[in-house]
């Protein structure tokens, strides 16, 4: 069966670009607390940032 999620965000920048990091993760968040289910998909350079410790 299809899992659908109500908020998905994609990456694509590191910690290059601190301002689209922060937004993908704080709308998540957000959906979250409101009760919707969020994920966030990270590609190309923005792989890095699964590094356990990277977005502390």
């Amino acid at each position: 069966m299809i899992q659908t999620t109500d908020y998905v965000g994609t990456l694509f920048d590191n910690e290059s670009n601190p301002n689209k990091i922060t937004v993908a993760f704080t709308m998540g968040v957000k959906a979250l607390e409101n009760g919707y289910s969020a994920s966030v998909i990270l590609m190309v350079d923005a792989v890095h940032l699964a590094i356990p410790g990277k977005v502390d």
